[in-house]
C-alpha cells in the first residue's frame, strides 16, 4: 500500500511541475542558460578577445529588439489576459460579478485585440529591419574591424539582422500564448528547442566552425522557434487562430491600448535600453580585453536577472486575469510568493558568480579575465534594487494604469546625467554606480508607493520577512568582494 501511495504522490508532483508556469519557465531558462554555460569554455579558449567581444555585443543588440515594440508586447499580453478573464475591453473589469463562477472569455473582444496586435507587429517588423541595418551596423562597425578577418564579422552580422527581424515578428505569437496563460506549454517547447540548440552549437564549436558557424546555428533555432510558436497559436487558438480567420486592424482597440503601450515603451527605452546602451558605448573602446570582460559579465548578469524574473513574471498573465475577476487577495498571495522566490534566485546567482567565476575562467584557460570584483559587487546591488522596483511596478501595472514613462523616464535622466559626469573619472565603474544612485534615488520607492497604494499593502505585512535575509546576504557578499580587492 505504501509503494502505491508513494507512486501516486510522485505522479502528482511530476504533474504539478509539468503544468507549473514557474517550473517550466525555469526549465526553459535553465536550458537557454546551459547554452551559454556549456559554450563558455569553448568560446573563451577558441575565440580571440575581439571575437568574444563581438559575440556578446551581438547578444546585446539582439536583446534590444525587445524594446522596439514600443511597449506593445507587454500591453497586448495584459489585454489578452483581460479578454480571457471576461473583460468587455473598457475598464479591465469582468463582465460578470458572480465571484463563484469564473467568467468565460470574451471572444469577440479577444479577436479584435489579437487582430490589431498581429497587424501592428507585422508593420513594426519593417522598422526593426531598418534599425538593425542602419543603427545596428553603426554600433558593430568598429568592433568588427578589430577582428583579424572582418569579413567573417560582416557575414555573422548579416545573419543576425535576418534572424532578429524574423524573431521580432514571432514575438506576436509568444505574446498571445502568454496572454491566454499557456505559459507552461510555451516554455516546455522552448526547453526542447533550447536543448537542440545546445547540441548543435557544441558540434559547431567541436568542429571549430568559428564565429560565423556559431552565430548561424543559434539564429537558425531562433527562426525555428518562431515557426513553433505560430503552430502553437493554432493549437491553442481560442477561436482566434483558425485557418479561415483574417485578422483585421481595429482603430478603437489601438486607441484603447495605445496610452498604456507608449508609456510602457518609454519605460522600457529609458530602463533596459539605457542599461544595454552602456555596452554599446563601451564596445567602441580600444581596450578590447576590458570590453570583452565587461560584455561577458553583463551577459551573465542578464541571465541571472532572467532567472530571477521567472517566479514573478510567469504569473503576470494569471494576476491580470485575477484582476479582471476582481480577486485582489489572490493577486497579493501570488505576488508575495513570486517576489520571495525572485529575491532568492537573484542572490544565489550573484553569489555563485562572485565566488566561482574567476577561478573557473582560469581553470578553462580563458583568453580574458573576469571583471574586477568591486565592479561585479556594485552591479549586483544595482540590479537587485532595479529588480525589486520593477516587480512592484509590474504588480501595479496589472491595474492598467501605466506609469513606466514616469518611473523609468526620471530614473533614466538621473542615470544619463550621472554617467556623463563620472565616466571620465570612473571609467566603466560609472555605469553601475550611476544606475544604483538612480534606482535608489527614485525608481524603487516610486514603484513601491504605487503598488502599496493600489493593493493596500504595507512593508511589514507584505514583504519584510521575505526580503530582509536575501538583502543581508547580498550586502555581505558584495562587501566581501569590495574589501578583498
Amino acid at each position: 500500500m505504501l509503494p502505491l501511495e508513494i507512486q501516486r504522490n510522485s505522479t502528482s508532483a511530476i504533474n504539478r511541475l509539468w503544468h507549473s508556469p514557474t517550473f517550466t519557465t525555469w526549465a526553459s531558462l535553465a536550458t537557454r542558460s546551459m547554452n551559454l554555460v556549456l559554450l563558455i569554455p569553448f568560446i573563451l579558449r577558441q575565440f580571440s578577445p575581439a571575437e568574444i567581444s563581438l559575440w556578446y555585443l551581438f547578444s546585446t543588440v539582439i536583446s534590444l529588439n525587445l524594446m522596439i515594440d514600443l511597449g506593445l508586447g507587454v500591453t497586448f499580453t495584459r489585454f489578452i489576459a483581460y479578454a480571457m478573464g471576461g473583460s468587455n475591453g473598457t475598464t479591465g473589469g469582468s463582465t460578470s460579478k458572480d465571484n463563484h463562477t469564473e467568467p468565460a472569455p470574451n471572444r469577440s473582444y479577444l479577436l479584435k485585440v489579437v487582430g490589431t496586435q498581429q497587424i501592428l507587429f507585422a508593420w513594426l517588423t519593417g522598422l526593426v529591419f531598418l534599425l538593425l541595418t542602419i543603427g545596428g551596423t553603426l554600433s558593430v562597425y568598429r568592433p568588427i574591424h578589430f577582428l583579424s578577418n572582418p569579413n567573417e564579422g560582416w557575414i555573422a552580422w548579416s545573419i543576425v539582422i535576418l534572424a532578429t527581424t524574423i524573431t521580432f515578428r514571432g514575438n506576436a505569437y509568444s505574446t498571445y500564448l502568454q496572454g491566454i496563460n499557456r505559459v507552461a506549454e510555451f516554455r516546455r517547447y522552448e526547453t526542447v528547442f533550447s536543448l537542440a540548440a545546445i547540441v548543435t552549437s557544441l558540434l559547431m564549436l567541436h568542429f571549430k566552425a568559428g564565429l560565423v558557424g556559431l552565430v548561424a546555428v543559434n539564429q537558425l533555432w531562433n527562426i525555428l522557434s518562431v515557426l513553433r510558436n505560430r503552430w502553437m497559436c493554432y493549437q491553442y487558438n481560442e477561436g482566434v487562430f483558425v485557418s479561415s480567420q483574417r485578422f483585421k486592424f481595429d482603430n478603437a482597440i489601438l486607441k484603447e491600448i495605445w496610452p498604456a503601450a507608449w508609456r510602457s515603451g518609454v519605460g522600457v527605452l529609458m530602463s533596459y535600453g539605457l542599461i544595454q546602451s552602456s555596452s554599446l558605448i563601451y564596445a567602441q573602446s580600444n581596450q578590447v580585453e576590458q570590453v570583452s570582460a565587461y560584455l561577458f559579465a553583463m551577459r551573465i548578469m542578464q541571465i541571472i536577472i532572467t532567472f530571477a524574473q521567472a517566479p514573478f513574471y510567469s504569473k503576470l498573465p494569471l494576476m491580470a486575469r485575477l484582476y479582471a475577476q476582481d480577486n485582489r487577495q489572490q493577486i497579493i498571495d501570488v505576488a508575495k510568493k513570486g517576489m520571495q522566490r525572485a529575491h532568492w534566485t537573484f542572490v544565489a546567482g550573484f553569489t555563485g558568480v562572485a565566488l566561482f567565476a574567476q577561478p573557473m575562467m582560469q581553470m578553462i584557460g580563458s583568453n580574458i579575465q573576469f571583471i574586477d570584483q568591486k565592479l561585479w559587487a556594485i552591479m549586483g546591488i544595482a540590479f537587485f534594487v532595479e529588480r525589486y522596483g520593477a516587480m512592484h511596478l509590474q504588480l501595479y501595472s496589472i491595474t492598467n494604469h501605466i506609469v513606466w514613462h514616469i518611473a523609468n523616464g526620471i530614473t533614466g535622466v538621473i542615470y544619463i546625467g550621472l554617467a556623463f559626469l563620472t565616466y571620465k573619472s570612473l571609467d566603466v565603474l560609472a555605469f553601475p554606480l550611476s544606475m544604483l544612485a538612480a534606482y535608489i534615488g527614485f525608481y524603487s520607492w516610486y514603484s513601491i508607493i504605487k503598488s502599496y497604494s493600489a493593493f493596500k499593502l504595507t512593508f511589514i505585512n507584505f514583504e519584510f520577512k521575505q526580503l530582509i535575509v536575501p538583502v543581508l546576504i547580498l550586502l555581505a557578499i558584495a562587501l566581501n568582494s569590495i574589501l578583498i580587492q
